[in-house]
């Protein structure tokens, strides 16, 4: 399931609809799944945003390009959500994370 999220991305959050039938479930079954999961489909895609992000600031992307490829419609919105997240900026991760490949 997380793989159909991480390939929807950069089209923005997949719906129910979308990843059911890339599944191949019906929409209801799919909703079941969650429920047994004591998931949602946006904390889901949520969850999946910010381990794909953590992955993309370790590479040379630039920012506006990660999110793009986590399906934000602005970087505007990746930053805000990326530091709700983590408490740091994209920047201030890949900076921290570059410091210490370093040492």
């Amino acid at each position: 399931m997380r793989l159909q999220i991480v390939r929807r991305l950069h089209r923005g959050a997949p719906t129910l609809l979308e990843l059911a039938d890339a599944l191949g479930l019906a929409p209801r079954t799919l909703q079941r799944k969650l429920q047994a999961e004591g998931e949602t489909l946006a904390g889901l895609v949520e969850a999946v945003r910010r381990e794909r992000a953590a992955e993309l600031l370790a590479g040379p992307q630039a920012l506006s390009e990660v999110s793009y490829l986590l399906g934000f419609s602005a970087p505007s919105a990746f930053f805000r959500a990326f530091r709700r997240w983590t408490g740091e900026t994209p920047e201030g991760y890949r900076a921290r994370l570059r410091g210490s490949e370093m040492s």
